[in-house]
């Protein structure tokens, strides 16, 4: 087993259990279980395809209670700059994650990391005291990038009434405001 973080801010992978093959001139790395925090890894894979372009891909793919999610995400570099948000929201219930990143380990300030993933939630609970709100059997998908996240028609209930609700942040706003 072995365990790794790539970011010093970020949590550790811990645990994993992986192969790791030098293929040419880079590596594959096929992973079958991992956890990082309290969120099991089911599936993760990474590599470099090739040292001298210097691209580290990662897909990886977990389930946990969403509040081990949203702790995971406290303990993140993402913490810095959607602290309010992560800071104030409760969540609990099943969720299942996926990740993919795409990481330039060149010095050039034109080749951004890039990170997309979705999370799903089921019979979940999502509640943000600040604001009195809390919706019960949350059921649906997010998806989320280096940008932001949308959530577009979540199943939930609210006060007893069944509803939708649809969820936009950074780049994913369709009407956006200074």
């Amino acid at each position: 087993f072995l365990g790794f973080a790539m970011i010093e801010t970020a949590t550790a992978m811990e645990n994993l259990d992986a192969g790791v093959a030098f293929v040419g001139n880079g590596f594959a790395l096929s992973g079958r279980s991992a956890r990082l925090g309290q969120v099991g890894i089911q599936r993760v894979e990474a590599g470099i395809e090739d040292f001298g372009k210097g691209l580290l891909k990662v897909r990886a793919d977990g389930q946990a209670d969403a509040a081990k999610f949203v702790d995971l995400l406290r303990h993140s570099p993402l913490h810095a700059e959607h602290a309010d948000v992560l800071d104030h929201i409760q969540t609990s219930g099943e969720a299942t994650a996926s990740f993919a990143m795409d990481l330039p380990l060149d010095n050039d300030p034109a080749t951004a990391p890039r990170i997309t993933g979705d999370i799903a939630l089921r019979n979940a609970r999502l509640a943000d005291p600040r604001w009195q709100l809390a919706f019960d059997n949350v059921n649906g998908k997010a998806g989320y990038g280096d940008g932001g996240f949308v959530a577009d028609r979540l199943q939930v209930t609210h006060l007893g009434h069944p509803g939708q609700l649809s969820l936009r942040a950074g780049d994913y706003v369709r009407d956006a405001r200074p």
